[in-house]
């Protein structure tokens, strides 16, 4: 049963529905999203997929009916960005990382078929390229739509902070973007 976004938003809030209905309408709104999300941290599909179900499943138990749609977009974002942070921290990614180390410095395949524009451009493969302190800030600005102010709240830094990385972000992109003539 395919719903669009808007009607999602209109019959959560209208009828505050709890347990499995309203969890399965956030799944349908927010899964792509958070996926998205996941692929930009960890650059492999199957390990996003999980961060993405490990998300939904503490939702589930957390759910809150009478929290605003706002808030808790918010707040699915800011446990996806921490538990793809936790998993970058593991010895698990450290070891997977250390025997697949040419796979990782490359933009998989999944990662092309969700963003088909920027791979023509070769914008995506550099933005994954980034550092993680300014790729993060690139994807949650651009491809997830968040203002400075609520990427400061999901990535616990000041506005000030966030700014200043978007701004470095995007001068490192120029520069990479340049050096392989993208003018010409």
């Amino acid at each position: 049963m395919f719903h669009s976004k808007l009607a999602l938003d209109a019959e959560i809030n209208s009828t505050k529905y709890v347990g499995e209905v309203m969890f399965e309408h956030l799944i349908a709104k927010y899964q792509s999203e958070l996926l998205h999300l996941a692929m930009s941290y960890l650059n492999d599909y199957q390990l996003a997929q999980d961060c993405v179900q490990e998300i939904f499943i503490k939702a589930y138990k957390k759910i809150d009916p009478d929290k605003d749609q706002a808030a808790l977009r918010k707040w699915l974002k800011i446990c996806t960005v921490n538990r793809c942070k936790s998993i970058l921290r593991s010895a698990f990614w450290r070891r997977m990382v250390f025997w697949e180390h040419d796979r990782i410095k490359s933009v998989s395949a999944a990662t092309r078929d969700e963003y088909p524009k920027l791979d023509d451009t070769g914008v995506l493969d550099k933005v994954m390229r980034l550092p993680i302190k300014y790729r993060e800030v690139i994807v949650l600005h651009y491809y997830q739509d968040m203002t400075l102010q609520d990427i400061s709240v999901v990535l616990k830094i000041s506005h000030e902070a966030a700014k200043s990385r978007l701004r470095r972000a995007k001068e490192q992109l120029k520069v990479m973007l340049e050096g392989d003539n993208w003018n010409e």
